[in-house]
Parts: structure tokens; C-alpha cells; sequence
């Protein structure tokens, strides 16, 4: 009975192991993407202060046109 109990505990103890290690190694894992968020998020912020002026001119641009093609004021010349 006592080799039963100690080759059950010698199990055990091997499986909490595993179990260690394989949360060691989601934490790292887990740092990394963390990382990763981060970066995105930076990158992500510098891309759209880069583009918010050029869209804004780009639909500044757009009325502008749209107005002058569309305008009363522009003979469409029909007769």
C-alpha cells in the first residue's frame, strides 16, 4: 500500500510540475502579446495622426469639387 501512495504522489507531484511550467510559460507568452498590443497601439495612434490632416484635406478637396461641378451659378450649356 505505501509503493501505491508514493508512486501516486511521485505522479502528482510530476503533473503539478507540468502544470507549473506550462503557466510559466503562458505568462511569458502572455508579456509578449502584451508587448505586442502595445506597439500596435502606438504604431496605430502615429498612423492616424499622419492621416487625419490629409483626409481632412482630401474631403475638404472633395466638397470644393463637388461644388464647382454642381454650382447654379455654371452654365451646363443645354440649349
Amino acid at each position: 500500500m505505501p509503493a501505491l501512495v508514493k508512486a501516486a504522489y511521485t505522479e502528482e507531484s510530476a503533473e503539478v510540475e507540468v502544470l507549473l511550467a506550462n503557466t510559466e510559460r503562458l505568462k511569458s507568452l502572455t508579456k509578449k502579446i502584451q508587448g505586442s498590443i502595445e506597439r500596435l497601439n502606438t504604431s496605430g495612434t502615429s498612423i492616424q495622426a499622419a492621416i487625419k490632416p490629409i483626409y481632412g484635406n482630401t474631403s475638404k478637396l472633395q466638397v470644393t469639387a463637388n461644388s464647382e461641378i454642381w454650382s447654379p451659378d455654371m452654365s451646363i450649356g443645354l440649349s
